[in-house]
């Protein structure tokens, strides 16, 4: 049983169109915040914590001289 060509189309539509609105703007910087927040964590080292602090700061418009 083959899935006709225009409901794949469709599908192929409506996937992209959400991947398309998930990843603009404010969701995106949130997600790759959330990431990097997690790589951070996860090392034992304290460096990242701060350059991770410095640009979360930056990103966020929170930033101090």
């Amino acid at each position: 049983m083959s899935i006709p060509h225009a409901l794949l189309a469709g599908l192929k539509y409506a996937i992209t169109s959400i991947i398309t609105k998930i990843t603009t703007g404010p969701m995106l910087r949130w997600f790759l915040l959330y990431a990097a927040e997690l790589i951070v964590k996860s090392t034992k080292t304290p460096h990242d914590d701060v350059l991770f602090k410095k640009v979360k700061e930056a990103v966020d418009g929170t930033a101090q001289d």
